[in-house]
């Protein structure tokens, strides 16, 4: 389940941007533009349940201003490599596509994850190109960054 994310979601997911495993993956956000986010507008902070608990959150943007076109901006899961991934990624596209009512899903992520290149994939998003030391990371590296992109009538036609 998909649902917007409150004050009391907030420590849970400064964890998860804390982790050592998404520090080079995640970007962190301060906890006052979290606390903004929770206002809704043009970028919505959502948080995934799994049983009634929070597994994972995800922030997209573009809800007002392009309206048909969302970008994801963000995504983690509490217990990444379980398989949880894949079935938020799906939530989150039919948040997209049925309750957004969007044209298209896009994202990018770092060339060098292959876990969250592969749950993109299998999620049926497409390859679109990549931008090169695009991303500059609180590691201090530069990433590549892969764009991906779902149009609603793929989406249609893998559901």
């Amino acid at each position: 389940m998909i649902r917007p994310a409150t004050k009391a979601d907030l420590p849970f997911i400064t964890v998860l941007q804390q982790r050592p495993e998404n520090r080079a993956f995640v970007a962190e956000d301060s906890p006052e533009r979290l606390t903004g986010l929770l206002q809704g507008g043009d970028e919505q902070l959502l948080i995934w349940e799994d049983h009634g608990a929070p597994e994972g959150f995800c922030i997209l943007r573009g809800i007002e201003t392009k309206k048909t076109v969302i970008e994801l901006l963000r995504l983690a899961v509490a217990n990444p490599g379980e398989g949880r991934g894949t079935r938020f990624i799906e939530d989150m596209k039919t948040h997209v596509f049925q309750t957004l009512g969007a044209h298209k899903l896009w994202l990018d992520v770092a060339t060098d994850n292959p876990r969250a290149r592969r749950a993109y994939e299998k999620s049926g998003f497409t390859h679109e190109g990549t931008l090169r030391a695009h991303w500059p990371r609180r590691t201090g590296d530069h990433a590549d960054l892969a764009l991906y992109g779902l149009l609603r009538g793929e989406w249609q036609k893998a559901g």
